[in-house]
């Protein structure tokens, strides 16, 4: 006969700031909906990116895929300015556009 073992249930503990947790954050529906424009909502995303890991340089882009460009809407770094629009290329931004991934690809690429 084989013996079972049983082990107690335990509840993890809360996500530290910059531990990743597969549960997606809540304060994005709060930010839609406090938002009155889209620069208040993209800064609040910013703020909320910020508490779960580092976001100090960070910013949203957006893909017209019926013109093939890409826009950076919001823009925060240390060191460069914003972008203008661009066709969409082989960067970065595109790769994780393009492929929904998280994951850099395995070849070198450039930002943005």
């Amino acid at each position: 006969m084989t013996e079972r073992r049983r082990t107690p249930a335990r509840d993890p503990a809360p996500p530290s700031r910059g531990s990743r947790s597969s549960s997606p954050p809540t304060g994005f529906p709060e930010a839609a909906h406090a938002s009155s424009t889209l620069d208040d909502l993209f800064r609040e995303i910013h703020r909320i990116v910020g508490e779960l890991m580092p976001a100090t340089n960070f910013y949203i882009a957006l893909y017209d895929a019926a013109t093939d460009i890409v826009s950076f809407p919001y823009w925060v770094d240390e060191f460069d300015v914003s972008l203008p629009p661009k066709r969409g290329g082989r960067g970065l931004t595109e790769y994780v556009l393009r492929t929904g991934s998280r994951s850099s690809p395995t070849t070198t690429s450039t930002a943005c």
